[in-house]
């Protein structure tokens, strides 16, 4: 009796966290929310996330980096330290936290960005998900921040339970000047396709990504070019 007793306090008290492992490999490293071109090659993405599955608070650290110029060269890489807690709240999903980016070189604060986010996607219909992010950063020493917001729809669906499924993603986002840039309300628009297919607690992402800058280029101060990218991501949830 006892030994049940104890075998049920360890798998409750194993549920309490949650943890994701991420592995994606890039060809080009185009920034999630801003659009811009961090590096126009080849990039490796890993990150770590752990979450309490009550509160919905998670922490992750996510990184970039360049094998063609390794780490502290100038490749975009960065290492981002992420606190933030999400919540369903009657169909809406919340997520909202604070990060750090440590831009290379690391650990020298030089170039350095803090800021806070908050993601809303909101009640999805027959599969559509509108969504609106917005970030506010910040610089630690001689660079400069800004805030931004991506708005889009997502759309997914899988013809059985078991098999891949698929989806699409499209989107806008400006800026009032982030980084030292022009202010551009709307700066490019994107189009994402992806499939995702998972065993157990594995999972297999394809992604391929159109952006047509919509706002200055950046020799006229812009934050944006017109890209077209792609990536695979490999996901474990312990």
């Amino acid at each position: 009796m006892l030994g049940a007793v104890f075998a049920q306090t360890v798998v409750a008290a194993e549920k309490q966290f949650s943890a994701d492992a991420n592995l994606a490999f890039v060809s080009k490293y185009i920034g999630g929310m801003s659009g811009s071109t961090a590096f126009n090659d080849f990039a490796i993405q890993p990150s770590f996330t752990v979450t309490h599955n009550r509160t919905g608070i998670y922490g992750r650290a996510w990184t970039s980096y360049s094998p063609q110029g390794g780490y502290n060269s100038d490749s975009g890489d960065e290492v981002d330290w992420y606190l933030g807690a999400r919540k369903e709240v009657s169909g809406f999903v919340l997520d909202a936290g604070a990060f750090y980016c440590d831009v290379q070189k690391f650990f020298n604060i030089q170039g350095d960005l803090y800021g806070l986010y908050l993601n809303i996607d909101f009640p999805s219909f027959k599969g559509l998900t509108p969504y609106l992010y917005l970030e506010g950063d910040g610089s630690v020493k001689d660079a400069e921040g800004g805030y931004l917001y991506r708005a889009g729809l997502r759309y997914g669906f899988s013809p059985a339970p078991k098999l891949p499924s698929f989806g699409v993603d499209v989107s806008v986002a400006g800026h009032d000047g982030a980084y030292g840039s022009r202010p551009e309300l709307v700066s490019s628009a994107r189009a994402s396709l992806f499939s995702t297919i998972k065993w157990k607690g594995a999972g297999i992402s394809p992604q391929i990504n159109f952006q047509k800058r919509l706002g200055y280029s950046p020799e006229e101060g812009g934050l944006t070019n017109n890209e077209f990218w792609y990536g695979i991501n490999f996901s474990y949830q312990f």
